[in-house]
């Protein structure tokens, strides 16, 4: 989140009118729990030999860089366009089964929910869901050095502009911000965090697990130096896996995807694969359809062995006990230039999943949720 030095002071007065408050940056109502709407009904193919069955879905990630004025401006007419685009990709037939958004920040962004006919949304932590103190791991040289004129010490001024957009049911949801000391610079205004949902695909008898975040972005962009905004971000992490601890189910397939902020990081991602999530089999979609045997077809430029680390946008799967999760296809889409500027500073990045099960495996109290 970068914040020019001239809107500074600026942005102290905003919030001493009470800006904290939200009013600019308040889309964060959703339908109640459980929402049963299914837009879509995937086929389901049987193995007549085995009785196998498997289906297909999609997954979308986006950072929407919907950032109000005066950290952006001219983001209003950008986001009309992206929501125009969702209306298009729902009148062809190809729009994203579930979406997860970033800096969802502006009232805007709802017209995305409505123009791309996602009728089961949920939303992550509002600009007053503050978790106080910081993290257990956070050390004393972290904490004692706050950067005032950064934005550190000014509260939450605006939500975790997370969103999880379906059309099958969201049976269930949970979401936690980080705690607000784990945060460095201009991140600390937004109340970011980390946002799950158990989404019940019509035709499989167990809940797939989708997690959603946002962590702080690194460096300069934050307006602090690399070694805060790197400890800010393993604090995250380690968040990130206490809430995938204390909620998931491990014999469910799940996927942890976001805007992670991890570009360039090879270490933290690493943190990110092995160490943010209680399932060490995880894999991220990149990286797996790199491999020669895994029939997964990459339509996007890989420009080294390790494409995952070119980019702060990911999503990682693991399958779960009683399933066979893995990504087909790999694309970026809404990568476009309209009158010489993209609609966002990220691309919105697409894995098409297939999942596989064999009924008879699945124990029946999980076959029952």
């Amino acid at each position: 989140m970068k914040m020019p030095r001239l809107k500074v002071l600026f942005f102290v007065g905003v919030l001493s009118l009470g800006w904290s408050s939200g009013a600019n940056t308040s889309m964060t109502g959703q339908p109640p729990l459980p929402q049963s709407a299914a837009t879509k009904t995937p086929a389901v193919e049987i193995d007549p030999d085995t009785g196998e069955h498997k289906i297909s879905f999609s997954v979308l990630i986006y950072n929407i860089a919907g950032l109000p004025w005066p950290i952006k401006s001219g983001r209003a007419k950008r986001l009309a366009m992206i929501a125009d685009k969702f209306a298009q990709l729902r009148s062809q037939g190809r729009a994203p089964d579930l979406v997860l958004l970033q800096e969802a920040f502006m009232d805007e962004s709802r017209d995305i929910i409505q123009a791309g006919g996602y009728r089961n949304y949920i939303a992550g932590p509002r600009a007053d869901d503050v978790v106080e103190g910081a993290s257990p791991d956070a050390s004393a040289d972290f904490l004692d050095d706050l950067r005032n004129w950064r934005g550190e010490t000014w509260g939450k001024v605006m939500n975790s502009g997370l969103y999880i957009l379906s059309d099958f049911p969201i049976v269930g949801a949970h979401k936690a911000a980080f705690p607000r000391r784990d945060c460095a610079g201009w991140d600390c205004l937004a109340n970011k965090g980390v946002m799950m949902a158990w989404v019940r695909i019509p035709g499989v008898p167990f809940p797939l697990e989708v997690v959603n975040t946002h962590m702080n972005s690194k460096g300069p962009s934050s307006g602090v130096d690399y070694s805060r905004t790197s400890a800010a971000q393993k604090l995250q992490l380690g968040g990130m896996r206490r809430l995938i601890e204390q909620n998931s189910d491990s014999d469910n397939p799940l996927i942890v995807a976001g805007d992670f902020n991890l570009k360039g990081l090879p270490e933290l991602v690493e943190q990110l694969k092995r160490h943010s999530s209680p399932r060490p089999a995880q894999q991220f979609s990149r990286e797996y359809c790199l491999e020669a045997a895994s029939g997964c077809e990459l339509r996007l430029d890989v420009k080294s062995a390790t494409p995952w680390l070119d980019s702060n946008d990911l999503q990682a799967f693991d399958s779960g006990r009683h399933a066979h999760l893995r990504p087909v296809r790999v694309e970026l889409i809404f990568d476009e230039i309209i009158d010489g500027e993209p609609l966002s500073d990220h691309d919105g990045y697409l894995v098409q999943y297939e999942l596989r099960w064999i009924p008879e495996q699945i124990p029946q109290q999980t076959a029952g949720l």
